[in-house]
């Protein structure tokens, strides 16, 4: 498999990370960086034109601006990356041998939070067994997908929230979910800002309320308990 990538990176306010991650995409020419920025204030769109890359503006709604970046990528893979994330500098040939497997839908990464505090190993295990067992990885593993296999499903729906959820248990319907060997880091501030239990805690409950019919406009307000985005 020999395809071009696109990664599509929705973010808002990732001035502290968004660099790093479009230097490790800009070096291969067959990949192309999306970035699909919400609104950001901290000069985020800046950095991001400062790389090679495309800059499109989208509402602080990440399913719609996952979405708005699949519209625009060019390219015969997506790779749905957060902005806060490292990727391993392999993800090109680790994203070919997943999508390669036979019956393969979907695929991500295995989780490691950028953090030395030992308990993070725990959310760390817990998330990779979720991810093999269940087949439920999350938006943070980053999800990858065959252009084709991404539209006949409709893409994301457009929520603010459990977007990556939905998705993925859609897809599970369609076929195979893998997860590479290698791990995407995510940042660890969201469980820094309001620690690991209540961070897992409110998760759960965010579930539990999508599985119940509450609708993401309103569980997204638990997720981020000061978000007041008219957008949201």
């Amino acid at each position: 498999m020999n395809k071009t990538i696109s990664v599509i990176i929705p973010c808002l306010n990732e001035k502290a990370n968004i660099g790093n991650l479009l230097k490790t995409i800009e070096v291969f020419e067959d990949v192309e960086a999306i970035v699909v920025d919400g609104g950001s204030s901290d000069g985020t769109p800046e950095i991001a034109k400062a790389h090679r890359t495309k800059l499109l503006k989208a509402g602080a709604c990440r399913g719609s601006q996952l979405n708005a970046g699949a519209r625009a990528a060019g390219g015969d893979i997506f790779f749905f990356v957060h902005g806060d994330s490292t990727i391993p500098r392999t993800f090109k040939e680790d994203i070919y041998q997943i999508l390669l497997k036979k019956g393969a839908t979907l695929g991500a990464f295995r989780l490691k939070i950028d953090s030395p505090s030992p308990p993070f190993r725990l959310v760390e295990t817990m998330v990779n067994l979720r991810s093999s067992i269940l087949s439920l990885p999350y938006g943070d593993q980053g999800l990858f997908i065959k252009r084709e296999d991404f539209f006949s499903a409709g893409g994301f729906k457009d929520y603010p929230i459990m977007e990556d959820f939905d998705f993925v248990r859609r897809m599970k319907k369609r076929g195979r979910i893998l997860l590479a060997r290698s791990h995407i880091k995510t940042s660890p501030r969201r469980w820094g800002k309001y620690g690991i239990l209540r961070t897992t805690f409110l998760n759960q409950l965010i579930i539990l309320g999508f599985f119940l019919g509450v609708p993401p406009n309103h569980l997204v307000r638990l997720y981020y308990p000061r978000k007041t985005r008219k957008d949201l």
